[in-house]
């Protein structure tokens, strides 16, 4: 049963309980949205400072066997060889 075939339309705008539990979801979604921005901003400083740092430490030799791409073992040999 709809919220519409229970209440007159009426008597929908003073049911305290549909506009607690609206009010409510819109809070929770306003909370997530939030969240979820300042999260992906941080992401984005996250990557700016990583990719600074790493064209910092590019100009250090760095020795054969350091890898930043996980595309060789520890052993220096390729993955499928």
């Amino acid at each position: 049963m709809a919220v519409s075939e229970a209440y007159s339309s009426t008597h929908v705008a003073d049911n305290f309980y549909l506009k607690f539990i609206l009010w409510s979801v819109a809070a929770v979604a306003i909370f997530r949205a939030l969240g979820s921005s300042a999260f992906g901003i941080i992401n984005i400083v996250h990557m700016i400072a990583e990719g600074r740092m790493r064209m910092k430490i590019g100009k250090v030799k760095v020795p054969d066997w350091v890898s930043d791409t996980g595309s060789k073992s520890f052993f220096g040999r390729e993955f499928g060889e």
